[in-house]
């Protein structure tokens, strides 16, 4: 199940780790691609719902705890060990496949920027750019923390943003069909 693709990003992350400022950093990086992401989407949230009264965002909410439960039985189902333990720079236990850091942070990032299109180019773009490159270092942290393979963050990107735009899209279709139907 791994991949020869894996062995290689290991490789060249596993160098890394050997650096105390990479391995302090990557706990830091993961801290905030899980934690303090769904930190932030709640306040965020809880915000617009209560002093806005705006109650789409609380479909964000759902999202967000429900891509971690579906992720959490997709781990129980793949049962993929974590790379070897004994060269774990972090304790974590559980499986490895997919990476709920790295599926959160592009989960809260794919949220942020769904029904923004209407935004500053220049502000989006930058935006945008600040996600990417926030879901990359998540991704890579959990990597040279050696913790995940490559594979299992990579996936838990292409999860992350399927399932926002399938909860949406799905969102869309209810309430186009309550519209129609009442």
């Amino acid at each position: 199940m791994i991949t020869e693709l894996d062995k290689i990003v290991a490789t060249v992350f596993g160098f890394q780790g050997k650096y105390k400022a990479v391995i302090l950093a990557s706990k830091l990086i993961s801290f905030l691609g899980l934690e303090l992401a769904i930190v932030y989407e709640i306040i965020i949230c809880l915000k617009t719902i209560i002093f806005k009264k705006k109650y789409r965002l609380g479909l964000d909410l759902i999202i967000l705890l429900s891509s971690i439960v579906i992720a959490l039985v997709i781990k129980e189902l793949v049962a993929r060990p974590r790379p070897n333990v004994s060269q774990m720079m972090v304790k974590e236990s559980g499986y490895s496949f997919p990476s709920i850091h790295t599926l959160v942070t592009t989960v809260v990032v794919t949220l942020n920027f769904y029904d923004k299109s209407k935004m500053n180019k220049i502000r989006n773009f930058f935006l945008i750019l600040v996600g990417v490159i926030s879901i990359i270092l998540v991704a890579l942290s959990r990597i040279t923390l050696r913790v995940h393979y490559f594979s299992d963050t990579l996936a838990s990107i292409f999860l992350g943003i399927f399932l926002v735009f399938q909860f949406k899209n799905f969102n869309k279709y209810i309430s186009k069909n309550k519209t129609i139907n009442n």
